[in-house]
């Protein structure tokens, strides 16, 4: 199975996910779109196919677009980078993206 994806960088927005059997025809619709984004000057909008076996494996490989930054900072710990868990956290929780990490609870992650 074959996701395009259509997210808008500066809003951290996912404007579109459209699921495809066919990959030629996802690329097809990719082109597309970048297409027509160029043509909008829309430079912050971003068109991705993906392949996955689920919406689900989509999501949890590529959980930024689906704005699940808990799902992130899940998968870095998952993977024992405690030192980019650091950077990740100092950096986003300036922007109010997530909390505290005392907030996030172990058994959550």
């Amino acid at each position: 199975m074959y996701f395009l994806i259509e997210y808008d960088r500066e809003t951290k927005k996912l404007i579109q996910c459209t699921p495809y059997e066919d990959k030629e025809q996802a690329w097809k619709d990719r082109f597309e779109l970048e297409t027509k984004l160029t043509k909008e000057g829309k430079i912050w909008t971003e068109a991705v196919v993906f392949g996955a076996d689920s919406l689900n494996d989509l999501k949890h490989n590529h959980s930024r677009y689906f704005n699940d930054y808990k799902g992130v900072f899940r998968r870095v710990k998952e993977l024992g980078i405690k030192k980019r868990l650091k950077e990740l956290e100092k950096k986003y929780q300036g922007e109010g993206i997530i909390p505290e990490s005392s907030d996030i609870k172990s058994d959550t992650l």
